[in-house]
């Protein structure tokens, strides 16, 4: 994947953005994923 991203042609300034963005995107999931309820799992993939 590093060679297909070319990782080592950026700068340092873009590496940083990517990894903020990744933080930041993992902590939204972590939370979303702690608000899951098996209640709301079930309405959800319930088969009506």
């Amino acid at each position: 994947m590093i060679k297909v991203l070319n990782w080592n042609a950026w700068s340092w300034v873009n590496k940083a953005e990517l990894a903020y963005s990744f933080i930041r995107v993992m902590n939204r999931l972590l939370r979303w994923n702690s608000t899951l309820t098996p209640k709301y799992l079930q309405g959800l993939f319930d088969k009506s």
